[in-house]
């Protein structure tokens, strides 16, 4: 595993990539992209389990089954690049992939794996997720955002500013299709 950390990755709290995805949350996502079931279970297919100890396991990173045609999945927030990698790649398959993410639009992963190839859901507030132990949900101290890897959709070109020894500089990004 690589050392490197993007240069404003935080401490999270103890315990919080673990949690689980607050049901009504999924639930309404679940209305507008009909996340795919196992028939055998009737588990929805998860690309970022937990397991029987609440600790999110790197399970799902395998390839999609190809029954799977639409999922939804929390990854750890400390590590999403290797789950971003699956999305994009799930999207060329034709498999649209909704991730629950962090908003921190100063790393790479963000400019690189989401902006091009994902829609983003702002999610308006702060999720309120309910710590193991506890019975009250809490906020989240982030704000969040759904990645969506919609096979065949292209999004309007977003603007991207940065800087360098040169100065400011101003560029549209657009949307990546599937080749």
């Amino acid at each position: 595993m690589s050392s490197h950390r993007e240069a404003n990755t935080f401490a999270l709290p103890r315990g919080l990539q673990n949690y689980a995805t607050p049901a009504a949350f999924k639930a309404a996502l679940d209305v507008f992209y009909h996340f795919t079931r196992n028939l055998l279970t009737g588990e929805d297919y998860d690309p970022c389990p937990l397991n029987p100890e609440g600790i999110r396991t790197a399970d799902g990173l395998g390839p999609t089954p190809e029954w799977v045609k639409s999922y939804f999945g929390n990854p750890p927030y400390g590590n999403v690049t290797p789950w971003l990698d699956k999305a994009i790649e799930d999207r060329r398959r034709k498999v649209t992939a909704c991730l629950l993410l962090r908003v921190d639009c100063s790393t790479a992963w963000m400019h690189d794996k989401v902006f091009p190839y994902a829609r983003p859901i702002w999610v308006r507030g702060r999720l309120r997720f309910i710590r193991p132990g506890e019975t009250k949900p809490q906020p989240s101290p982030f704000a969040s955002v759904v990645a969506a890897y919609e096979p065949g959709i292209s999004f309007p070109p977003q603007k991207v500013m940065w800087e360098d020894g040169e100065g400011w500089h101003l560029s549209e990004v657009s949307t990546r299709m599937d080749t």
